[in-house]
């Protein structure tokens, strides 16, 4: 199993949605060419056709080009998404000062 269907959403919440499973999916985009189709063709070809809503018309594309090999996880159009988080023990008021005044944070760094 690839690394994309680890983390995809599950067959039972995707029928629940579309009517259709993973599997079901991948062969009705498998028969139209999708691998030779833009992303933004395939989406286009969901929504219109299957009657679906704009977002899961993508999460079907996306899924099904990482399926493929056509976009590794977290890849965007314009390169790729990353972030991240950090949890601070104080409150968003201090959080703020900190992060506004650069006097305020400089001099806590030496305290």
């Amino acid at each position: 199993m690839s690394e994309a269907a680890t983390k995809r959403i599950s067959d039972s919440a995707l029928r629940s949605k579309t009517k259709r499973t993973w599997n079901e999916w991948f062969s009705i985009l498998d028969e139209v060419g999708a691998k030779e189709l833009t992303h933004k063709d395939i989406a286009y070809y969901i929504y219109k056709n299957y009657n679906l809503s704009p977002w899961w018309s993508q999460m079907i594309t996306v899924t099904y080009e990482q399926e493929c090999g056509l976009r590794s996880r977290y890849q965007r159009p314009d390169g790729y998404s990353v972030s991240a988080s950090k949890v601070l023990n104080c409150s968003i008021d201090k959080a703020y000062n900190y992060w506004a005044d650069d006097k305020l944070r400089i001099r806590a760094r030496y305290e």
